[in-house]
């Protein structure tokens, strides 16, 4: 089964998902970039939580799954690994225990292998990285009356990660990023009419 095979049947099951459905507000995103663009995660969906989406099918290799389990895990609330028969059983010991682990089988059928949990260790740093320099700067004025348009985007970051709690952090990115337009986002109700 290839990439494709997996990312078509999988956008076809988004479309079935009542957490994803019930929320109109919820975007798909293929191919994210996260940690200004380092990695990119192949979907991400996101409506309350960042749910991150890795595809390894069987023309991949494992070899860079470790390096993007600790890397998608500082970015996402919830993380699912989507792979076939043929990695169910390797790729259990790769990622960590908090991931989801679900794979397609010869028939196209989804089944799960493992739940995930909610990842309780997103790095604040590592979330805001997800922002555009311009969503950095409103996040920060409704915390301070500076003006900070002249700093670069880490220091920006810097600036936020002294001034804003955690929790408004988490939820500010989410929100914003759905709000984005001219974006290659797609929303669930578009998914859903295809």
């Amino acid at each position: 089964m290839y990439d494709s095979d997996i990312r078509s049947f999988l956008y076809k099951d988004f479309t079935k998902e009542p957490m994803y459905i019930n929320d109109s507000s919820t975007i798909i995103v293929p191919e994210m970039p996260i940690l200004n663009g380092y990695v990119r995660i192949d979907v991400a969906v996101i409506n309350g939580l960042l749910h991150g989406y890795e595809i390894k099918s069987d023309m991949d290799t494992l070899k860079r799954l470790p390096r993007q389990s600790e890397y998608y895990s500082k970015v996402f609330d919830e993380m699912i690994l989507i792979t076939t028969e043929k990695y169910i059983n390797e790729v259990k010991s790769i990622v960590p225990p908090w991931w989801g682990i679900k794979f397609y089988n010869k028939n196209g059928e989804l089944k799960n292998s493992r739940y995930g949990e909610n990842n309780n260790n997103v790095d604040s740093y590592s979330r805001l990285t997800l922002l555009w320099k311009d969503e950095l700067i409103e996040l920060i004025s409704r915390y301070t009356d500076k003006k900070y348009k002249s700093k670069t985007k880490l220091a920006l970051i810097d600036i936020i990660l002294k001034e804003v709690p955690k929790d408004v952090i988490m939820d500010y990115t989410r929100e914003i990023i759905k709000l984005r337009v001219n974006w290659r986002a797609v929303s669930i109700s578009q998914l859903c009419d295809e």
